[in-house]
């Protein structure tokens, strides 16, 4: 199995979300990831089909003065069926969080 990964950001595009260098950074992005990895895995559940051949995680990218947090799409690379299903994720991701999402920022306390 040759695995690769989608980047799907840290939050839903048009929303805002923990910054690099702010105050608490680490543990509000590590939430904030969490929380879209399963908005994510509500609007886009995995078939049957490829349950060993994708997966939502969160991702820890480090860099030379630190690092951030990503949701990511695991994907089997020589799979055609998990390539599609990346690549419709990628195209179809949200711009908003759901009201579940919501709900659980506001209830870490990340939202009012």
């Amino acid at each position: 199995m040759s695995l690769d990964y989608m980047f799907l950001d840290s939050s839903p595009a048009e929303e805002d979300c923990a910054q690099v260098g702010s105050e608490n950074y680490l543990q509000c992005a590590a939430t904030e990831c969490n929380i879209y990895k399963k908005q994510l895995e509500r609007l886009f559940p995995i078939p049957p089909n490829l349950e060993y051949e994708v997966s939502f995680m969160v991702k820890f990218n480090r860099y030379e003065s630190g690092g951030y947090y990503e949701a990511v799409l695991r994907y089997n690379d020589a799979n055609s069926d998990a390539i599609k299903f990346a690549f419709e994720v990628e195209n179809n991701a949200p711009g908003h969080w759901d009201a579940e999402a919501i709900a659980e920022l506001q209830e870490a306390g990340l939202r009012s």
